[in-house]
Parts: structure tokens; C-alpha cells; sequence
């Protein structure tokens, strides 16, 4: 999809926690272009920070880890 300004393919999150390994993102995939805007809505919790830092390549390597997936600008 060459016309795609952002393009986010299969992006899996998580972290690990004294409780266990947490999946924060779930095989997000969405496509973005010139001109165009994304709303991500949900209840509290429900990943969507952990879906932008991860696109954004900020999610700190320790708890926090990207396993699968890739963003490409």
C-alpha cells in the first residue's frame, strides 16, 4: 500500500507484571493517509496508549516489549 502515509500491520504489546504477562495489543492493523485521522475509542484500560506508543516505538523495553508487527511511516 505505497499511497499509505502510516502503515501499522499485525502490532502485538505486552508487559510482565508480578501477576503474569499482560496483552495490551492484540493484532492492530490499520492504515492511515495524507489527510486522514484515527479515532481510537474504548474503556479505560483497553490498550489504546499502549497501541500508540507502540507505533511510535516508545514502549519502555522493560516491562513493556512489541513482539509482533511492524509500523511503517
Amino acid at each position: 500500500m505505497h499511497d499509505l502515509l502510516l502503515d501499522v500491520r499485525g502490532l502485538e504489546t505486552q508487559f510482565k507484571t508480578p501477576d503474569g504477562i499482560v496483552h495490551a495489543v492484540n493484532a492492530v492493523s490499520f492504515g492511515l493517509k495524507e489527510g486522514e485521522t484515527l479515532d481510537m475509542t474504548g474503556e479505560s484500560g483497553c490498550g489504546r496508549n499502549a497501541a500508540m506508543l507502540s507505533v511510535l516505538g516508545l514502549i519502555p523495553d522493560s516491562p513493556g516489549k512489541v513482539t509482533v508487527g511492524k509500523a511503517l511511516f
